[in-house]
């Protein structure tokens, strides 16, 4: 037992001396890896709050997605009523845009017929009473307004 003891107690002697070197080194890398833990929880700090963030931001997309899918929905709707209207508009208009047509046509070959009319009724006050359609003569007993329809 005694070589045991003795084995063991020199190991032990070996085991305990560390150099100063070794004292350094040590002392330099567990420096080293305090300073790295230190830069990592920071990161991770900063990561923590950038994936909050991000939450948030996506809350926000999500929310105005769900904003613009509501008002595309509404939007649709009038789209499809307004659609459904001017296609019966179209329907219950086109007579009457027919007949219109055909009395604005008939209305302008009357004008027209009245224009002649006119032009003729002047020259006639022109030939038989001596009128004179820009002026007045201080003698003229027929008195009017000078007007050509256009």
């Amino acid at each position: 037992m005694s070589s045991r003891s003795s084995s063991k107690s020199s190991s032990r002697k070996r085991s305990s001396h560390v150099s100063k070197r070794d004292t350094e080194r040590f002392n330099k890398t567990s420096s080293e890896l305090g300073n790295t833990l230190v830069v990592l929880r920071g990161q991770l700090k900063d990561l923590k709050r950038e994936i909050r963030n991000d939450q948030r931001g996506v809350k926000e997309y999500e929310d105005h997605l769900d904003l613009l899918k509501r008002q595309r929905v509404q939007l649709q709707k009038r789209y499809d009523s307004n659609a459904k209207w001017a296609e019966e508009f179209d329907a219950a208009i086109g007579p009457f845009e027919n007949t219109y047509s055909s009395l604005t046509d008939s209305i302008s070959g009357i004008y027209e017929n009245a224009k002649k009319k006119h032009a003729a009724g002047v020259q006639l006050l022109k030939d038989e009473f001596d009128y004179h359609p820009s002026y007045k003569r201080w003698d003229d007993e027929f008195t009017a307004i000078p007007f050509k329809p256009k």
